[in-house]
């Protein structure tokens, strides 16, 4: 609504608003999203470098507030505070880091993964055994291991998070790594 009114105090017609805003987007004076998840097409940042350092602010943090990659929703006040990141755009924040694939946020706790905090320590064969079936199921087993010379900055990251959304659950993962179940959902 404010976007409309000042843009109309400017003399922007309120039908070509839609159409300025995506202008001024692609030529990159700000930035603005068309999607509607977590109402991300509800804003419009007015200065780029701003979002920057909302990344920043989460992937360079103190890994007191961080247990294996993970933070919790009520944290979030000693990570972004006031006035420069409000309380009340802490939503609208974590579906911008979600819909860049920074984060995965767990739909059924306050837990927020963010893969570059994760350890970069691989678990003991024992803890991956856990999770691996035994050869005296029945069932079959299929493994894969893949081992690459160069991956790019934060491909693993995104893998993880790719799988949470899949039909796979990450059941144990590290910064490199990670071990998936087929999910019974």
């Amino acid at each position: 609504y404010q976007r409309r009114v000042r843009a109309v105090d400017t003399g922007i017609p309120e039908a070509r608003v839609p159409q300025v805003t995506q202008f001024l987007h692609d030529l990159g004076v700000l930035v603005h999203f068309r999607e509607s998840d977590g109402g991300l097409n509800e804003i419009v940042i007015l200065d780029p470098q701003w979002l920057t350092k909302v990344f920043a602010t989460l992937i360079t943090m103190k890994p007191n507030s961080v247990k294996a990659g993970v933070i919790v929703r009520t944290d979030l006040h000693h990570i972004w505070k006031p006035p420069e990141f409000p309380p009340d755009r802490h939503a609208f924040l974590l579906a911008l880091l979600a819909k860049f694939e920074i984060i995965f946020l767990f739909s059924k706790s306050d837990q927020i993964l963010v893969p570059s905090l994760l350890n970069d320590n691989v678990p003991s064969d024992s803890e991956i055994d856990k999770y691996w079936r035994s050869s005296e199921n029945p069932e079959t087993e299929i493994s894969r291991s893949y081992k690459f010379d160069f991956l790019p900055h934060g491909f693993f990251g995104r893998m993880i998070i790719r799988m949470l959304h899949s039909e796979w659950n990450a059941v144990l993962y590290w910064k490199a790594g990670l071990v998936c179940q087929k999910s019974t959902r």
